[in-house]
C-alpha cells in the first residue's frame, strides 16, 4: 500500500488524497460456510481528485481475480462521485453453482449441481441500478451463462432440474 496526503486541512481547504493498495495470492475463508476463496489478487487506488471533494473522489479496483472450488472470477469496478455515485463494473466468471450456493452460506437449496459463467458490463449511477433497473440511462451488456443447474428446496416438494 502507497498512500499520500498532501496539503492543508482547515474550514476552506483540503488536502489531495491518492492512495493505492492491492494484495496478491490471497486466500479467505468464510469460518460459517467453509467456502474458500484462493489465488485472490487486487489492486486498486483511491483519490479525492482535482477538487478534493465528494464530487471528484474516485476508487478503482483496477482488476481483481479469485479461485473458488472449482472456479474463477475476475474483474474491474470504478465507483466515482461520492456525492452522486456512478459505478463501472466488468465481471468475467465461470463456477460451479454449488461454490455460489455454498459461498453463500444459503441453508434453503440441497444438492445444487451445474455451472454458471458470467461476461457482464454495466456502467450506471448507483441509485438507478439499486432502485430503478429498467432505466436507460443504465448501460449494460454481456451474457449469462447457466448449464445443467439443478436444486431443490428445503422443506419443500420443489426440485429443479436442467435449468
Amino acid at each position: 500500500m502507497d498512500g499520500r496526503v498532501k496539503g492543508k486541512l482547515s474550514y476552506e481547504e483540503k488536502p489531495s488524497i491518492n492512495v493505492s493498495f492491492g494484495f496478491k495470492n490471497a486466500s479467505f475463508t468464510d469460518p460459517k460456510t467453509k467456502q474458500s476463496i484462493t489465488d485472490a489478487n487486487l489492486t486498486g487506488y483511491f483519490t479525492n481528485g482535482r477538487l478534493r471533494n465528494s464530487f471528484s473522489t474516485k476508487l478503482l479496483i483496477n482488476d481483481f481475480s479469485i479461485k473458488t472450488q472449482g472456479g474463477r472470477a475476475k474483474g474491474s469496478l470504478s465507483y466515482s462521485n461520492f456525492s452522486d455515485p456512478q459505478v463501472e463494473i466488468n465481471l468475467d466468471a465461470e463456477m460451479p453453482f454449488s461454490s455460489i450456493i455454498n459461498f453463500i452460506g444459503k441453508d434453503d437449496f440441497h444438492s445444487p449441481e451445474g455451472n454458471l459463467s458470467a461476461k457482464i458490463e454495466i456502467k450506471s449511477p448507483l441509485n438507478l441500478l439499486l432502485n430503478d433497473r429498467q432505466n436507460s440511462k443504465i448501460i449494460s451488456k454481456g451474457e449469462l451463462k447457466i448449464n445443467d443447474v439443478a436444486f431443490g428446496v428445503k422443506n419443500s416438494d420443489l426440485d429443479f432440474r436442467a435449468i
